[in-house]
């Protein structure tokens, strides 16, 4: 169970680190395609993860009132806290459509 455990962690991790990549403004040079390393290396330095949603899939991602405000959260953003958390960043998190 462990070993799945850090599979699925690892994994995720690098679709975040891939997702990120693909946000990085013109200003931020993106990492040559699979140098995860450097890529991960910008996250830290810059401080944070983006972790881009569509939060109409529970229980994955979904809006709840949380506090007496709208937040988005399930599995999905549960897993992307813990990841940055691991790696000594913060998590912003951007909705968009996949409409495409």
């Amino acid at each position: 169970m462990h070993k799945l455990y850090r599979w699925v962690i690892g994994l995720l991790a690098m679709l975040l680190v891939a997702g990120t990549a693909l946000t990085t403004t013109a200003t931020q040079p993106v990492a040559a395609a699979g140098n995860t390393t450097n890529s991960v290396q910008q996250i830290k330095q810059r401080g944070y993860v983006i972790l881009g949603v569509s939060a109409d899939y529970a229980p994955l991602e979904f809006h709840a009132t949380v506090d007496g405000s709208d937040t988005i959260v399930g599995a999905d953003i549960s897993l992307a806290k813990q990841i940055a958390k691991d790696m000594g960043v913060k998590l912003q998190i951007k909705e968009m459509g996949f409409d495409a």
